[in-house]
C-alpha cells in the first residue's frame, strides 16, 4: 500500500451493503451465489466487509461449531494484491477462533493455481480433493484448513 492509497477498515456488512456485495461477488467470482451471500449477510453467519470510500472486498464464514467454512471471499479486481484479503481472512480466523472453532475450512478449484497458492501463503493445508465440486472448469475441488489457534 503506498502513502496516496487509502487505508481499509474492516466492519460487519449490512443488509445495506447487498447491491455493492452482489456486483463484487459477480465480477469477482467463478461460481457466485448469491443466495449465500444474502442469507450470510441477513444474519445467518459472518459476513464481513472491507470499506475504503466503499466496499471493495467481503468474506463469508459459517461459524456452527469447532469447524468454520468460508464459502465467499472476493476483492474487487483493482483493489486485490494489496493485502485486503489476508485481512478479511485473519479477522475470520480471529472471530472465528474466539466463537469456539478450531479450524477454518475454504474449498477451491483445483485447477485455480492463484487461488490455492494465496491459501498455502496463509497456512492452509490441502485436506481432500472433491471430485465433481464445481461446475466450472475441471469441476474439482480442494478442501483446504487452517487452525484458528
Amino acid at each position: 500500500m503506498t502513502d496516496a492509497t487509502p487505508a481499509v477498515r474492516i466492519r460487519s456488512a449490512r443488509e445495506s451493503d447487498l447491491p455493492v456485495l452482489r456486483s463484487i461477488q459477480h465480477r469477482t467470482l467463478a461460481e457466485p451465489a448469491p443466495d449465500v451471500l444474502t442469507t450470510i449477510v441477513g444474519g445467518a453467519g459472518l459476513a464481513l466487509v472491507a470499506v475504503r470510500a466503499q466496499p471493495v472486498g467481503y468474506v463469508l464464514a459459517l461459524t456452527p461449531g469447532k469447524l468454520a467454512y468460508v464459502p465467499e471471499l472476493a476483492v474487487v479486481p483493482a483493489h486485490q494484491r494489496n493485502g485486503i484479503g489476508t485481512q478479511l481472512l485473519e479477522r475470520v480466523v480471529q472471530r472465528a477462533g474466539a466463537d469456539g472453532a478450531r479450524q477454518l475450512r475454504v474449498t477451491v478449484h483445483a485447477d485455480d493455481e492463484s487461488a490455492r497458492r494465496f491459501y498455502r501463503d496463509r497456512g492452509f493445508d490441502i485436506e481432500k480433493r472433491l471430485p465433481e465440486q464445481f461446475d466450472a472448469g475441471s469441476g474439482v475441488g480442494l478442501l483446504l484448513v487452517r487452525d484458528c489457534g
